[in-house]
């Protein structure tokens, strides 16, 4: 993944990649290690020294860089010789790996309040935005599901206008956590499909 304009800020310190320590990848986002901090213990623990002494930063490159954060993706998208032959399974997996980076950098953009984005064949983004936010994010289930049904209003991913997936993703998530603005307006979208 490249760097994602709406969350590089040129005066930002620290760099976020969407893979592992190991892999020679580019950081895609470059944000405020403050901003992190005050939205989580997560990111104070992330960023404290013990977690970013492994990892050495290209200050010629990155100069105002002093901390990274790696978001690797989960265990599920290991290599598998065999299974990789069929196109079924490269794309299903691809899919996977695409659906994973898309939770990461909005969670991030939730942190920098920068608009949502997705796919329009992703009809879960709210279900896993909302149990990664679980992981990353201090409070009760219900708290971090009321800002995340702020941050879906805001960024208009209530709209599910002729969407019969995205509105059912949108009333199941409404309704786990009780986000009644949500559920309505999910739910009118679901009858009216």
């Amino acid at each position: 993944m490249r760097q994602v304009k709406e969350l590089w800020f040129e005066d930002g310190d620290t760099l976020i990649y969407l893979a592992s320590k190991d892999s020679d990848r580019a950081p895609s986002f470059l944000v405020d290690s403050i901003t992190l901090l005050a939205s989580s213990e997560f990111f104070a623990v992330a960023l404290s020294p013990i977690w970013q002494s492994s990892h050495v930063i290209d200050t010629v490159k990155y100069p105002t860089a002093k901390y990274s954060l790696h978001f690797a993706p989960d265990r599920s998208f290991s290599y598998n010789a065999a299974l990789a032959k069929t196109k079924a399974y490269a794309n299903n997996d691809d899919v996977k790996l695409l659906k994973h980076y898309i939770v990461i950098r909005n969670i991030i953009g939730f942190v920098f309040k920068v608009n949502c984005v997705g796919l329009e064949c992703y009809d879960g983004l709210l279900q896993d935005m909302s149990g990664r936010m679980l992981m990353y994010f201090e409070g009760v289930e219900t708290s971090v599901a009321q800002q995340l049904g702020v941050y879906v209003t805001n960024s208009d991913l209530w709209d599910v206008r002729n969407q019969p997936e995205k509105a059912l993703d949108l009333l199941i998530f409404a309704s786990n956590y009780s986000i009644d603005n949500l559920m309505l307006e999910s739910m009118i979208h679901c009858v009216g499909m």
